[in-house]
């Protein structure tokens, strides 16, 4: 389950436990601008690798639902969807298509600032050192 943590940073809702390793999880709707997302049946929490430091971080999303998963080419020079007038643009990676409808394409990682990105990371190797027993 989500785990509330006070050292988090105030956008972050939680930990998970993923496989024996701690996951901080944010809420997406928070960061792009919404309000923040109120955890029911279809909430799920989509892990991301985010790239800081030369490093890979895992990070959970909140997202209201997951509806479909797929591969999306980010198309050259296309106008952007109706969702971008909504969402943060350091967000927003680009423009694909989708079952012949333009979507919104979001980068997570370059939507965090540096300092949560610092945060992630420094939190995650807190949780390894606490695992190695040091």
């Amino acid at each position: 389950g989500l785990t509330p943590e006070p050292s988090m940073p105030p956008s972050m809702r939680g930990v998970i436990d993923l496989y024996g390793a701690r996951v901080p999880v944010i809420d997406l709707a928070t960061h792009i601008g919404g309000e923040s997302i109120e955890i029911g049946w279809n909430t799920r929490i989509v892990v991301l690798a985010v790239s800081h430091d030369d490093r890979q971080h895992p990070i959970g999303v909140l997202v209201d639902a997951v509806h479909e998963i797929a591969a999306i080419r980010l198309l050259d020079n296309a106008p952007p969807a109706a969702l971008a007038a909504h969402v943060r643009s350091d967000f927003i990676q680009g423009t694909g298509m989708l079952d012949g409808r333009l979507v919104t394409l979001l980068d997570v990682g370059r939507g965090l600032s540096s300092g949560e990105l610092v945060a992630i990371a420094a939190f995650g190797q807190v949780a390894a050192h606490e695992e190695a027993g040091a």
